[in-house]
């Protein structure tokens, strides 16, 4: 199944450019590291996992996330935004507003971090469709 490497590419750097903003302090930041408990000053300390480290798997992962949704639109021969944004949409609802769930039901987090943090998945899945359609 081929896929244009290029729109895959585009769709990552657009969705972690969302999740950098979405995190930032202009945004998020503080309200996350309240729901979370975890941070800045604690991830930085870390001697297993630098901020180097998290960068560069943060990005991977959003790397094989807009190939594998690149490839199921594909699959169903989406190209239009709005299909793009029906595909990020049930990507997001179907994987990872269900299995992130768990967060909450068994990890005992707070609902407003499950809530925040799908924020954000919802907006980046929705910019992954777009771009992929687009591009």
């Amino acid at each position: 199944m081929p896929v244009n490497l290029v729109s895959v590419a585009a769709a990552a750097a657009a969705a972690y450019v969302v999740g950098f903003l979405y995190y930032s302090k202009a945004l998020f930041a503080k309200k996350w590291v309240k729901l979370s408990g975890i941070s800045e000053k604690m991830m930085k300390k870390d001697p297993k996992v630098g901020m180097g480290k998290m960068i560069v798997l943060g990005a991977l992962s959003t790397l094989v996330m807009a190939y594998v949704l690149a490839l199921a639109m594909d699959v169903m021969k989406l190209t239009s935004l709005q299909a793009g944004l029906t595909a990020g949409f049930f990507a997001w609802l179907g994987f990872q507003a269900t299995l992130t769930l768990g967060s909450v039901l068994y990890e005992r987090k707070p609902f407003a971090l499950y809530v925040l943090n799908n924020g954000h998945n919802l907006i980046a899945l929705l910019v992954m469709g777009a771009v992929l359609a687009l591009v």
